[in-house]
């Protein structure tokens, strides 16, 4: 075979990678992008050394399939091989070496490899307007400001606190545990999250959980809430309140049509497998929003799906309204949907699900985009 008929091939099996990827295969994934590195250096073989830009795309691809498979190793010797190689271009050095880089980042300050910082996890947010090392200012802060809400409501729970009612878990509980971020090596943008213990007491001292508590709970909720059925998900939850709002917490991470970004990737410590949230994660969650609160509704309640834009919000009153043409509807007992939720949706197209109770009022289920 040609360098072209292996390059066309290693292509492929990438892509396939990359789907896997996607869908949250990542073993299947990592497979792949080994073996669409391995074709790679097949291509590599039956290049005319005299090609030596050729030569330097390819090696960098070589290294970058095995990087994206979270093969570092391989990454590493691949990187330093071609580096060191007489037949490589400027163009090449320097990409590896831009590579090198990353992979020892990522080996320092990774919760995966950093074993000195305890309870954090690896964030990774690609494609869209992604960029390497870059993405808009409002993606990041919303995703942030989910996380921290998440790490909260963990927190909450894994103390065996009722659930909080308003838009935070209670004061204590946001005080004793305070969300740190931490910039991690570029490829996609990348960061890790996690609690940082107060400096005056000890976390474990005062009976309370510690960060790798809390964190390793979260992955272990985010991981079940993916699930087909909310079994396993029960299972670890025993609190319904506390369930539906993993639930709604979890599909905010997952990007939307017009998020700006494909994917996001988390990862922990103790070779946990990366869970990956994408556009089809949705659906799935949606279904066991609907069924979860179906589970507590009202006798004589029926569920509606209300289409429009969201017009109006009351926070004290808890209220929202939703305008489709001459038609407003108000749905009330929104509860702490309004302030986790609902703040960037206004003037926005969404859909909204809601109990009409026997006397005709609305109160809210879910609301969520429409695209």
């Amino acid at each position: 075979m040609s360098w072209k008929a292996h390059h066309q091939e290693s292509e492929q099996i990438a892509w396939e990678a990359d789907a896997a990827k996607r869908a949250g295969k990542d073993a299947l994934a990592q497979t792949l992008y080994l073996r669409a590195a391995e074709e790679e250096r097949k291509a590599l073989a039956d290049l005319d050394p005299t090609k030596r830009r050729t030569f330097g795309i390819t090696t960098v691809g070589i290294a970058s399939l095995y990087f994206q498979g979270n093969l570092l190793d391989e990454a590493e010797q691949a990187a330093c091989e071609f580096i060191a190689s007489d037949l490589n271009s400027d163009f090449g050095r320097n990409e590896l070496r831009t590579l090198l880089t990353s992979i020892y980042a990522l080996r320092e300050y990774d919760p995966v490899y950093a074993e000195e910082e305890p309870g954090q996890i690896s964030v990774s947010m690609r494609g869209g307007c992604i960029e390497r090392g870059t993405a808009p200012a409002y993606l990041v802060g919303r995703t942030i400001k989910t996380f921290e809400s998440f790490l909260h409501r963990t927190a909450e729970y894994v103390e065996g606190r009722p659930f909080h009612k308003g838009p935070h878990a209670a004061k204590d509980i946001r005080d004793r545990y305070e969300p740190w971020v931490r910039q991690l090596a570029p490829g996609s943008f990348r960061f890790a999250v996690g609690l940082h213990a107060p400096q005056q007491s000890s976390m474990l001292d005062d009976g309370f959980p510690g960060p790798e508590t809390i964190s390793e709970t979260l992955l272990d909720i985010i991981g079940a809430t993916t699930d087909d059925t909310t079994d396993r998900l029960v299972q670890i939850v025993s609190s319904e309140q506390h369930l539906l709002k993993f639930l709604r917490l979890t599909r905010d991470l997952a990007p939307t049509k017009s998020a700006g970004f494909k994917r996001l990737s988390l990862r922990g410590k103790n070779d946990r497998t990366p869970l990956t949230l994408s556009e089809d994660s949705r659906e799935p969650l949606n279904r066991h929003i609907r069924a979860t609160s179906a589970a507590n509704q009202a006798a004589g309640e029926t569920v509606i799906q209300i289409q429009g834009v969201l017009r109006g919000v009351d926070l004290e009153q808890d209220w929202l309204k939703v305008a489709d043409g001459n038609t407003v509807e108000k749905i009330q007992k929104a509860g702490d949907a309004i302030d986790d939720l609902v703040g960037a949706m206004v003037n926005q197209h969404v859909i909204v699900l809601a109990n009409r109770t026997q006397r005709g009022q609305l109160h809210f289920v879910d609301i969520q985009p429409d695209e």
